[in-house]
């Protein structure tokens, strides 16, 4: 595959991303759901006490579950993006904000994702953040 060939295969994979987190942002996870692949995995190596999400149902059970107890939408802004040789991996840097239900504060965190694609689905979405800024229960 040609440097160019790369470069587009990226491109369009980081626009999927762009629109799978607004839509999460904007907590509309069905839209959000047609970027998944049917066995997509959700992992949280950071968050100790949260297994896996293994498949595009049990991922999205649990953003839609979570989520909208908590916020009132989130606000991704991406810092980077970052193509990997393999084209099927992208990785992200991006922050949050996230006005919390009920006036208790804000949420805010920084966040490094690793991306792997099945054609221009979403087979992997592996989020490290820092637990630390985590102020909320579930």
């Amino acid at each position: 595959m040609s440097q160019q060939s790369i470069n587009a295969v990226a491109q369009g994979r980081i626009d999927i991303l762009i629109d799978f987190l607004g839509n999460i942002g904007k907590m509309d996870f069905g839209r959000a759901a047609v970027h998944l692949d049917p066995d997509v995995r959700l992992e949280l190596p950071f968050m100790a006490n949260w297994p896996p999400a293994e498949g595009k149902a049990a991922l999205i059970q649990q953003l839609s579950t979570m989520l909208p107890l908590i916020a009132e939408y989130m606000d991704f802004t991406i810092k980077a993006w970052y193509p990997t040789l393999d084209p099927d991996v992208v990785i992200a840097e991006y922050h949050s904000y996230c006005p919390l239900k009920s006036g208790a504060g804000v949420y805010e965190n920084d966040y490094i994702s690793v991306f792997r694609f099945k054609d221009d689905k979403i087979v992997l979405y592996r989020e490290y953040l820092n637990p630390d800024k985590i102020n909320f229960e579930f």
